[in-house]
């Protein structure tokens, strides 16, 4: 069935209100300029800067020129409705309520462009997806979708094509989507990037963790204007936005050809099972991964391929290859790429793309339907990189967790001795993120005493979570019982004590909360 339909003559000719809170349609079938469609999923944390980044929107459209206008659909903590909202010079309030609460729906989102389509027509398109980014098909986190429903993300497999289908009907109109911008955290990976070919002239994402609220708004939407194209947007977004690490755009078209470009890489590398894991290769080369999300985490995409190819039996044609393939992202693929100035010194060697990494082969599993891992061979590198592990029987993994409980509270020094080298054992055999190991890269202000507190608790997590991730029905064993005991007395004992110690809530101490407040849903395995 085709959603984005052309304006009939009727609806032209039809001068009734549609709803009270519109104006004419006649009045609303001006072809704008430009359209900018947000899509701002905040029924979440981030619902306390949606006023700020309204307000800012209705400035920016204020100062611009007449032929702009803004849309956004709207989801909040405060009403169990979706909202939509058009923002232009005419002063009208056009603002709707829908019948539902779901962002977290495709269907949603295709019935959302549509509207915008067709109620604000316009030569050029901007989509930009506000709020979280999660896991790697996961994006725009809605907390409360409504009754019933347990899906919580928009699925970027899913979203990317039906932007595509959306373009084919603004292009149809002699209109273009100009810019898709995912301004979420680490949403710019190769594999997520593939998502979206061919949805925008540009797309734009980052490699690193995002910022809100975000400052380019009033200022970008006073500079737009009719001649700009979608990278003079994401130019002048990145020059006005200070709440970023990085930002990279890419051509959308040349999205399409990464499958081949990486297929020709992994091909120069010789027998795959032969090449050594690059942390095994230079232990603090992933001490900074670009990104992470529970038990996922990205790595910078040149400089890990770099050391695979390195690593090469046939490191001469490899290493020659990866010239090729990094000339071409840097050439062909990227079309800019900025470091906010803060962070410039630090990240300067980085690409802008990142990689997923699926350091567990049970991460790896999820994404075997991918569209990147299955038009291409890079699921064959990662699993040859981190293969399966064998699993143990549940007598085994109790006894362990038994021990590993026992010895903690006899001899806590002596223990956190004894599983930091296991831990690091698992590191170096690719089953752990080497983020696990160092505390302090996620607290670097600890006291030692309080240090002591984070290495207990993260090293006793990781080797029992650990244990329970072999196992095939992880919810109904002993283990999991004594998981979900220890997590509760986790949050009731520590979150708050670490709050009481003034720690700075910034993202490094974000992204702790996060590792140990929710370590169940991350290491959740379906049953089989």
């Amino acid at each position: 069935m085709r959603y984005f339909l052309n304006i009939s003559i009727a609806l032209l000719l039809f001068t009734g209100s549609v709803q009270q809170t519109f104006a004419k349609d006649t009045a609303r079938r001006k072809t704008y300029d430009w359209t900018l469609i947000y899509h701002m999923s905040y029924d979440n944390d981030l619902d306390k800067v949606r006023t700020f980044i309204l307000g800012e929107l209705k400035k920016g459209v204020a100062a611009s020129t007449d032929s702009i206008a803004v849309t956004v659909l709207v989801d909040s903590l405060t009403t169990d409705k979706l909202t939509q909202i058009a923002i232009t010079q005419d002063g009208l309030p056009h603002e709707t309520q829908l019948d539902h609460d779901n962002s977290a729906s495709e269907e949603a989102l295709e019935k959302y462009l549509v509207w915008a389509q067709k109620k604000y027509p316009a030569r050029k398109y901007a989509i930009i997806f506000l709020n979280h980014g999660g896991a790697l098909d996961d994006m725009s986190f809605d907390q409360n979708p409504g009754p019933f429903i347990s899906k919580k993300w928009l699925s970027a497999k899913k979203t990317g094509p039906l932007l595509r289908e959306f373009r084919k009907s603004v292009q149809a109109d002699g209109s273009q989507v100009e810019l898709v911008f995912l301004q979420q955290c680490g949403r710019g990976s190769i594999e997520n990037l593939y998502n979206f070919h061919e949805t925008g002239v540009a797309v734009m994402a980052s490699q690193h963790n995002v910022g809100a609220p975000n400052t380019y708004y009033a200022a970008t939407l006073g500079w737009l204007n009719p001649k700009a194209s979608g990278f003079d947007l994401a130019s002048k977004v990145m020059d006005e936005d200070k709440h970023f690490t990085s930002y990279v755009v890419v051509y959308g078209q040349a999205l399409t050809e990464l499958p081949e470009k990486i297929d020709s890489l992994i091909s120069s590398l010789g027998k795959l099972e032969r090449i050594e894991q690059p942390k095994k290769l230079e232990p603090t080369f992933v001490t900074n991964p670009t990104f992470l999300w529970e038990s996922e985490t990205n790595y910078d995409l040149l400089q890990w391929l770099a050391k695979v190819a390195q690593s090469s039996e046939v490191k001469k044609s490899a290493t020659a290859e990866y010239e090729e393939f990094k000339k071409w992202i840097e050439k062909t693929l990227i079309k800019e790429s900025r470091f906010e100035l803060a962070h410039l010194e630090q990240n300067h060697n980085l690409s802008g793309i990142s990689l997923f990494v699926p350091e567990w082969s049970k991460v790896r599993e999820k994404y075997l339907d991918y569209p990147l891992y299955r038009e291409s061979s890079l699921d064959d590198l990662m699993k040859a990189l981190f293969p399966p592990v064998e699993e143990l029987t549940d007598e085994e993994r109790n006894q362990k967790v038994q021990e590993i409980q026992a010895n903690l509270k006899e001899n806590p020094s002596q223990t956190v001795e004894q599983l930091s080298k296991e831990i690091q054992t698992l590191i170096n055999q690719g089953f752990l993120p080497s983020s696990w190991l160092d505390v302090r890269a996620l607290r670097p202000n600890r006291t030692p005493l309080l240090l002591m507190r984070d290495k207990l608790m993260v090293f006793e997590t990781v080797s029992i979570l650990r244990l329970i991730t072999l196992q095939k029905n992880y919810s109904s064993t002993p283990a999991g019982t004594y998981l979900k005991q220890w997590l509760d007395q986790l949050f009731d004992t520590y979150v708050p004590r670490f709050k009481a110690a003034n720690i700075q809530e910034d993202s490094d101490f974000d992204r702790a909360i996060v590792i140990l407040t929710n370590l169940e849903e991350i290491y959740r395995l379906k049953k089989k």
